[in-house]
């Protein structure tokens, strides 16, 4: 083998590893938040019981039966400052700040690698970085896609939504949960200012 195949096997490696490693990223954040709302529970003020814990329990197999099945609009009114209004299936309107706003936009955007589950396709990490630092005017390392990542998970959260439309996989990859049907332009989807 000669130098040149070698260096390309290595690079190969190096991004399989990477691509893992993101995706353990992804799930060390998504535990993090987890462990937040565990502790928020067990507050004394939170009063939790372990009925609520097996409610909450299924209430996220509904949400994960909602996000297989997927979204069918996500709609924008954005602000000056590059935050967000976003309705989800026309409901209630909730805030984004700027970054989970354009990286939400970027994964509910139709396009990325085909699918056949009928929803839009996944993005790489590292294509989502780039369109990124295109709407931020910042570089936009896989790392800083995981942790933006994780924010819109906790926006959408925080805010009531289904966290489980935002979708990622052990091949380093993320979309928004959006029917391929319904992902045509919106009135509202104008890109951020």
């Amino acid at each position: 083998m000669d130098l040149v195949e070698q260096l390309r096997m290595l690079r190969r490696r190096l991004d399989k590893t990477l691509a893992h490693f993101e995706h353990e990223l992804d799930e060390i954040g998504h535990v993090g938040f987890v462990l937040d709302e565990i502790a928020a529970q067990h507050t004394p003020e939170a009063g939790a019981s372990v009925a609520r814990a097996r409610r909450s329990t299924a209430e996220e197999r509904a949400l994960r039966a909602q996000a297989r099945v997927g979204a069918a609009a996500v709609a924008y009114d954005w602000n000056l400052d590059g935050s967000a209004q976003v309705r989800i299936n026309g409901g209630t309107s909730f805030h984004l700040q700027a970054k989970p706003a354009a990286l939400l936009r970027i994964i509910a955007t139709p396009g990325g690698q085909a699918t056949n589950d009928g929803l839009i396709g996944w993005r790489s990490y590292a294509e989502a970085g780039v369109a990124l630092a295109k709407y931020t005017g910042r570089a936009a390392t896989p790392r800083n896609v995981t942790h933006t990542i994780y924010k819109l998970r906790k926006a959408l959260r925080e805010a009531g939504q289904n966290w489980f439309f935002i979708q990622t996989d052990h091949h380093g990859r993320v979309r928004f949960a959006l029917r391929a049907e319904a992902a045509g332009p919106s009135p509202h989807q104008d890109a951020p200012r």
